[in-house]
């Protein structure tokens, strides 16, 4: 779970404690860093456990496009995924149409874009194209954004 990205950002979200979003490209890291959620530069980050050459794994690749087009099964694996996973939900009275969420999402199709394509209006989810990584939740300014948890994933997770 151990990646070296571009920029020189590490990202292990299991072993180290980096108070860092997980971060894409530069516009995450900027607005990472606006937003007080820490910095890419390696000589700030504070490194705790074993070294990091330990866990790097030059094989590792991401699919950074839409779950379900990782899955066989169409529709059904679609609404499936859709009501066990958590997912990012948009708190309408807290957004103040800034679009950064929309900036930073990584993937092509964007999961979250402006209804009807109007900046006027709040952006909304396209959760089929939607990979989870939560970008958009940890970069917006208002807290506008949360994490929803399916009450089928709840069930199925109870100790």
């Amino acid at each position: 779970m151990l990646e070296k990205r571009n920029k020189n950002i590490y990202i292990n979200q299991y072993y180290y404690k980096i108070k860092m979003s997980i971060c894409f490209d530069s516009n995450t890291v900027t607005e990472g860093m606006k937003a007080g959620r820490g910095t890419y530069r390696e000589e700030e980050i504070e490194l705790l456990g074993d070294p990091l050459k330990d866990f790097l794994n030059p094989d590792f690749n991401v699919n950074r496009g839409p779950i379900a087009s990782t899955m066989t099964g169409g529709p059904i694996i679609r609404f499936l995924n859709n009501i066990i996973n958590n997912k990012p939900v948009l708190i309408t009275e807290k957004c103040k149409k800034r679009g950064i969420c929309i900036n930073i999402c990584p993937v092509k199709p964007k999961a979250i874009n402006w209804m009807d394509f109007d900046k006027t209006k709040e952006p909304v989810y396209n959760y089929n194209n939607c990979i989870r990584c939560f970008c958009c939740q940890e970069v917006c300014p208002e807290g506008a954004i949360t994490v929803k948890t399916p009450i089928l994933r709840k069930i199925f997770t109870r100790s």
